[in-house]
């Protein structure tokens, strides 16, 4: 027997992911993009050809793929990323992972965000603000102040000890569900952020006329146009600071 490593075929399947996603509206903002670096997401509006299969900034394999494992285990936990399910909120598209009627609620929703990372799971949700900003997003959008979080950790505990008793966690893939209650004022503000953002984002006129300020500084490590064309610096936080966190264990 014989067995040849194909490491192009690996990249040709990659490619095939990205030539065969559902087409996007790009029309107007959507949520997505208003939870990032507004410099990047204006500069890819400006110059799509460098961000597609050839360009210099184009979408790596290890980024596909992660993608790809993410939206699966999304849908098989019951959300859904097609584009049938985009909606509009004040001029931003937004596609929610699930929105659900509370059990025994007189018609409350509650929107579910499933999110799959390689962050350890030693980190718990406060150490997570982006992940609560689209949450919170959601909910202002579709008018209701609760939502349920879900995380996979594919790495599990980086192998590391529980403070507690000591026993080595290993790195076996953990899921945490948090369920979220937003303050309205909370969201009210998050909402007044949102549409500032998307006013930034729709009246430049280059990328360059977006302050680096826009985007959270761990960002710039990750991204290409800072390696080339973008001095970084991002000084963004999360829109929701102050909150009780309930462990259980």
């Amino acid at each position: 027997m014989i067995v040849v490593e194909n490491p192009q075929e690996a990249s040709n399947l990659m490619k095939r992911v990205r030539n065969t996603r559902p087409p996007r509206d790009e029309s107007k903002p959507h949520l997505s993009i208003l939870l990032y670096c507004l410099r990047k997401a204006k500069h890819k509006q400006q110059f799509p050809k460098l961000w597609s299969d050839g360009g210099p900034f184009e979408e790596q394999d290890e980024s596909t793929l992660k993608m790809m494992l993410g939206e699966d285990s999304h849908i098989l936990l019951g959300g859904k990323t097609d584009s049938v399910k985009t909606k509009e909120f004040e001029g931003i598209l937004y596609t929610p992972d699930d929105v659900f009627v509370e059990e025994g609620s007189s018609g409350e929703k509650r929107i579910v965000e499933f999110k799959t990372t390689a962050y350890s799971a030693k980190k718990t949700i406060r150490d997570l603000p982006q992940y609560l900003d689209q949450l919170g997003g959601y909910c202002v959008a579709e008018g209701t102040n609760k939502g349920r979080l879900v995380v996979i950790h594919t790495r599990g505990y980086y192998n590391s000890k529980d403070p507690i008793t000591g026993e080595v966690r290993g790195w076996n893939a953990v899921m945490k569900v948090y369920d979220v209650e937003f303050h309205p004022l909370e969201l009210e503000g998050w909402k007044r952020e949102l549409i500032r953002r998307k006013k930034v984002y729709e009246s430049a006129q280059s990328f360059t006329n977006i302050s680096t300020d826009e985007a959270w500084s761990w960002e710039c490590g990750y991204c290409p146009l800072h390696k080339s064309a973008c001095e970084g610096g991002g000084k963004r936080v999360g829109a929701f600071q102050y909150f009780e966190f309930k462990e259980n264990k």
